[in-house]
């Protein structure tokens, strides 16, 4: 059985304001804000929303060593509750794992969590209790806990027993209830998904949700018309959503992957038309019809090599046009100066993919280490920017207007 989970009352060390911080919120502002999101784009409006993005660096924001950034998992956000914007990221220290809390605005850290295994965080928004929630979860040990950010404590925690030998916890993700309430998806290895309440009771089991792979990405779609809330599912060659209220597959995506792949999903909002995006550790781009299944197109960005795995890999939508992803292989034409060595090497890169048009529209940022994770952001001095992470860097690029 599974362990209820803990509800814990502890403070690791409050967060301190910082004298940099900026201005309160205004409210009136941010009322008007909220009026001017609801009319309808102009033309005007659109045809910028379709602009190709160029970006320039601003900074590197953190430098670790090669291993020091963990299965390069991080967040950024602005708080609901103060005026930080947080990043939250794994760093792998030398007796364990540490959750660290960064303050993106003035650049400097403000706390960090010990913690002996840690592979992925996520983030959410509680608006109900008025807090900004960081869920992390560990492979290895099947551990599982959600932090209120804000005060660096620990909302509930569960421990997963292992009833399989080598039994993982492969991913998971918060789902927001019509009440406003968190349930927790989730998928151990050769079992089904599963949803549980924050107090670990198991409230529903979807059937034929097993992957034989394993499952690399769990994701929740609210749907507005029709009302309803979607669990999607990336495994290994498999790509699925989920009814929620029904408990039940909702459509199963064509993937003919014969080497198998592990999908990471995105849904897109094409004139109305909604569309699921496959992004593959092949380098491989799938779009399908999320309501009939059927396979839209395919975009080959970069093909690896049959022996170059790489599991984690970087990829965001920009707007409904364009997405931006990570080369997940070397390329002769991507060149990276080594300083150290002096010498001219292959090296990585991050590509513009036009999703209309299905083709790479511009290829830059050169790393010399794979790019393995990308965010959109929007920061107050800058506008719509990207946060992207290997395992050497993470970097701020800003729009170059």
């Amino acid at each position: 059985m599974v362990k209820k989970a803990k509800k814990i009352k502890k403070n690791n060390k409050k967060v301190q304001p910082s004298n940099k911080i900026i201005k309160k919120r205004n409210k009136k502002s941010e009322n008007k804000k909220d009026l001017n999101e609801k009319r309808k784009p102009e033309k005007k409006e659109i045809k910028e929303d379709l602009k190709i993005p160029n970006f320039k660096l601003s900074k590197k924001i953190l430098k670790g060593e090669f291993g020091g950034f963990e299965n390069n998992s991080f967040c950024a956000f602005k708080s609901i509750v103060n005026d930080y914007f947080y990043l939250v990221y794994i760093w792998k220290g030398g007796k364990g794992y540490l959750l660290i809390i960064y303050d993106l605005i003035n650049n400097q850290k403000l706390n960090e969590i010990k913690q002996d295994f840690l592979d992925n965080i996520k983030h959410y928004e509680d608006f109900k209790n008025k807090r900004d929630i960081v869920l992390s979860f560990s492979t290895i040990d099947r551990n599982l806990k959600i932090w209120n950010i804000n005060n660096c404590s620990i909302i509930c925690e569960i421990q997963f027993p292992n009833k399989i030998n080598n039994q993982y916890l492969y991913s998971c993700c918060l789902l927001k209830e019509s009440n406003q309430q968190f349930s927790i998806v989730l998928s151990l290895s050769e079992e089904p998904i599963q949803i549980f309440d924050l107090n670990g009771n198991k409230k529903k089991v979807f059937k034929n949700s097993i992957s034989s792979g394993g499952i690399s990405f769990l994701g929740v779609y609210y749907s507005n018309t029709p009302q309803k809330k979607y669990v999607l599912m990336g495994g290994y060659s498999c790509c699925k959503s989920y009814d929620y209220d029904n408990y039940k597959m909702y459509k199963s995506y064509l993937c003919d992957d014969s080497d198998g792949n592990y999908f990471e999903l995105e849904i897109n909002d094409n004139n109305g038309k909604k569309e699921l995006i496959g992004v593959n550790d092949d380098g491989q781009i799938k779009i399908w019809d999320f309501h009939s299944g059927k396979l839209i197109k395919i975009i080959d960005a970069n093909k690896r090599n049959l022996g170059d795995f790489n599991y984690r890999f970087g990829a965001c939508l920009w707007n409904k046009g364009y997405l931006i992803t990570g080369r997940t292989t070397e390329d002769e034409r991507v060149r990276y100066l080594s300083k150290s060595r002096k010498e001219d090497k292959k090296g990585y890169s991050i590509q513009i993919i036009d999703l209309i048009n299905g083709k790479i529209i511009h290829e830059f940022f050169e790393y010399k280490y794979m790019v393995n994770n990308i965010k959109k952001i929007t920061l107050p001095l800058y506008g719509e920017c990207l946060l992207v992470q290997n395992c050497e860097y993470i970097d701020l690029w800003i729009k170059n207007e």
